[in-house]
């Protein structure tokens, strides 16, 4: 037995160091599919290809659909997959975004958008992000992490956190803020 152990050494290492690294890599993989569905909504009622919106006095605040859509009905929350969705300001200018995923909770009024973002407003202004962006809606404003911001009129914005109207004319820059003007 010891002299098949021997002979076959190197074998048996290589084969449990491919299964290890298989078992982690699996592992590794499920973890980051699941890690923006929060544990609240795993046994949520799930709702194929819909929509949800907000109004207010009869105007569309804001539409978001998705080919999957969970509702919890205990916390009111709503986790969508793959959304696309507009939000609306009073002056009639629309933002219009593409996610990998966003989490509605309506008790708190907000809307968080998970990055990777794809922004783009009436007005051809566009917003790119590497942090999520969060949607109040009490404010009818939207804040995020490290931001970039290319205007139609040419300005170039940078920042490490921003606030914002949804037309994102009115644009408060935090944090190393950088204007950079076209040409």
């Amino acid at each position: 037995m010891q002299t098949l152990f021997r002979k076959y050494k190197k074998v048996i290492i290589a084969g449990s160091v491919v299964f290890l690294f298989i078992v982690l890599l699996y592992s590794i993989l499920r973890q980051t599919e699941q890690s923006t569905l929060p544990r609240a909504l795993v046994k949520a009622i799930s709702f194929q290809g819909t929509q949800i919106e907000e109004r207010k006095k009869g105007r569309l605040v804001w539409r978001i659909e998705s080919r999957q859509i969970k509702v919890d009905q205990d916390t009111q929350q709503v986790y969508v997959k793959q959304p696309q969705g507009k939000f609306c300001s009073a002056e009639g200018m629309v933002m219009s975004f593409h996610a990998a995923a966003c989490l509605i909770d309506r008790k708190q009024a907000k809307v968080i958008i998970e990055a990777p973002v794809e922004i783009t407003t009436s007005q051809g202004d566009r917003l790119q992000t590497k942090g999520n962006i969060v949607y109040n809606g009490k404010t009818e404003t939207i804040t995020g992490g490290p931001v970039v911001i290319y205007r139609s009129d040419g300005i170039m914005l940078q920042a490490n956190s921003f606030i914002s109207d949804v037309s994102l004319q009115h644009v408060k820059l935090k944090g190393q803020a950088k204007l950079t003007k076209g040409e």
